[in-house]
């Protein structure tokens, strides 16, 4: 497995059993009653079905969190619910926790880029690597290649064959 991702594993996999640590949350707080809140399941329903790969690395208690943090600065308005989260890799980006693991803004980029731009033809550059490190967790492969590199660039794409989507890189 690559150093960076067993690292990153090391923070996030408390056992086999619950596969997430608590790295996000220093503190124990009991949240339920914030998180049983209608609009916030709501929204954390929205980022957990934007932002799939994100979600398998961080776990259900670390992304349960980190969705409540992003809820608590970016409250959901009805009327623009699909466009719900697109900030969310620049708030990732921006936690003090996650400035060691980089890499977790590209995935999200991915994440977002894949559930919402499936007609619009659009292009995303991101750091060489991260296509193939998001296909890997994805498909959550034992072996993942998380070192990207932010000096060079891939363009990534998604084509349509029928009814099947596909994501590519040029």
């Amino acid at each position: 497995m690559d150093k960076v991702y067993s690292q990153l594993a090391q923070k996030l996999f408390k056992n086999k059993k619950s596969k997430n640590f608590d790295f996000y949350v220093t503190e124990e707080v009991n949240r339920q009653d914030e998180y049983n809140n209608e609009k916030f399941l709501e929204v954390y329903e929205i980022l957990k079905s934007k932002f799939k790969v994100v979600y398998m690395l961080f776990g259900e208690k670390n992304f349960q969190s980190i969705a409540y943090e992003y809820f608590q600065y970016n409250p959901i308005q009805s009327a623009v619910s699909k466009e719900y989260g697109f900030s969310f890799p620049k708030f990732l980006s921006e936690l003090e926790q996650l400035q060691d693991y980089s890499f977790i803004k590209w995935l999200a980029r991915v994440d977002w880029f894949w559930s919402t731009e499936k007609s619009s033809g659009k292009e995303l550059m991101v750091p060489k690597g991260t296509l193939n490190s998001w296909a890997n967790v994805y498909k959550d492969l034992p072996q993942v290649d998380i070192m990207l590199s932010e000096n060079e660039g891939e363009t990534i794409y998604i084509e349509k064959n029928g009814n099947q989507y596909s994501i590519k890189c040029r």
